[in-house]
């Protein structure tokens, strides 16, 4: 651009003189400023100019006006378009081979990073197929994860008591979610958990105190055993269709909740799934009265039983 700058004060400077030379009218400012401008890509002009500004006489000196015959054209550097940054793998992560071509991610390391971004291959060429067992349990400097396409399984306590742990991207590659997976991060407000999982653990969210939001997928056929245990901030919750089982303590200590979805597949509720419950006042049944009653209902269950139930209801 800086070279372009200087060709075309020379065809000015050429164009001011062939005027001149034409016209007895005094060039009253063709330009009104002009100048060289210098980085350290452009040091001297270059030489198939140079003649042309030998020719300018000493005492040539640029108009104040422009002629009526003479039209300036302006000109505008084109806008620089600045390429938006890409998630950069985080370095330091440890990794065991299963060795057939995979690998899991089976510690943090050395790395130091507090947002971390799981490659999708590891340094020694191996495909990141899950995340193992413990692989980040405790590490209380975590704030967020983005686990790539590719993984399929996130393993036992892999975060837990991440309890600064505040945002979570899981693929659609995952298909299972083992125990105790998010245990108390206690900071982790909301998740979306893709459609194809189908298998998610016990006390997978247990001490989850923040979480306001979950979506769990219609794939998923039981909820387990205290699986959101004192999720005190969680509102409400639907249950797909297809799960048949609500496992002992799963909402326990929920305190915060008002309303639940239960779908008529369900055919058990273990004890004290909705212990302490308090404030929950409204279960929407998509079944019938007498399809309800037929429910398995374990003890220590006042929280839904003092509910209004809501038959038939459709989503």
């Amino acid at each position: 651009m800086k070279k372009r700058a200087i060709v075309l004060t020379i065809f000015l400077l050429a164009a001011c003189l062939m005027l001149t030379a034409c016209s007895d009218m005094a060039m009253g400012g063709l330009i009104q400023e002009l100048f060289f401008e210098f980085d350290e890509n452009v040091d001297s002009i270059p030489e198939e100019h140079s003649q042309l500004l030998e020719t300018i006489p000493e005492d040539f000196t640029i108009p104040e006006e422009v002629p009526d015959n003479v039209t300036v054209l302006e000109t505008t550097a084109p806008d620089v378009i600045e390429p938006e940054p890409e998630n950069i793998s985080s370095q330091g992560l440890k990794f065991k081979s299963n060795g057939n071509g995979t690998c899991k991610v089976s510690g943090i390391g050395t790395c130091t990073d507090t947002n971390i971004v799981i490659p999708s291959v590891s340094p020694d060429g191996d495909r990141v197929t899950s995340i193992g067992d413990d692989a980040f349990y405790g590490c209380s400097r975590l704030k967020s994860i983005v686990i790539p396409d590719g993984v399929t399984s996130i393993s036992d306590s892999a975060f837990q008591y991440c309890d600064n742990l505040t945002s979570v991207v899981i693929p659609d590659s995952v298909t299972s979610i083992g125990d105790s997976a998010f245990y108390d991060c206690s900071r982790l407000t909301s998740i979306v958990i893709p459609d194809g999982v189908t298998s998610i653990g016990d006390k997978v969210f247990t001490g989850c105190s923040r979480l306001t939001s979950i979506v769990i997928p219609d794939g998923v056929t039981s909820i387990g055993v205290s699986e959101f245990y004192s999720c005190k901030s969680l509102a409400s919750i639907v249950i797909p269709e297809g799960v048949t089982i609500i496992d002992d303590f799963a909402f326990s200590g929920c305190s915060g909740l008002t309303s639940i979805v239960i779908p008529d597949s369900v055919t058990s509720i273990g004890n004290e799934a909705f212990w302490n419950c308090d404030s929950l006042t409204d279960v929407y049944y998509t079944g019938t009265e007498q399809e309800w009653a037929a429910i398995t209902i374990g003890e220590y269950n006042r929280g839904l039983t003092n509910a209004t139930i809501h038959f038939n209801y459709q989503p």
